[in-house]
């Protein structure tokens, strides 16, 4: 089933002998992926990224995304902000 629903829906299978058929078998980009997935590792965990996120990283995406400054203006004050205030972030309760 998980072959399946791989080729007619495009799902990426949750067993390995499906996933490896998957993988011989998808086109780009999916086969890309899929290979990708080999050799993926999870991001480290941080503790209160939901509140980094919420207080510095999305206000700093609609900046660049408003085109109100430069990209690379944006992420140094996103930089700052987080080097500066991630402290305080996560020894709030």
């Amino acid at each position: 089933m998980q072959l399946r629903w791989a080729r007619e829906l495009g799902q990426i299978p949750v067993n390995r002998e499906a996933f490896e058929e998957s993988a011989r078998t998808a086109g780009p980009p999916l086969g890309v992926f899929l290979e990708q997935l080999r050799t993926a590792k999870p991001l480290q965990q941080v503790p209160k990224m939901d509140q980094i996120e919420d207080r510095v990283i999305n206000p700093a995406l609609e900046l660049a995304l408003k085109g109100q400054s430069t990209p690379e203006e944006i992420m140094r004050e996103a930089c700052r902000r987080i080097d500066e205030d991630y402290l305080s972030i996560i020894n709030e309760r």
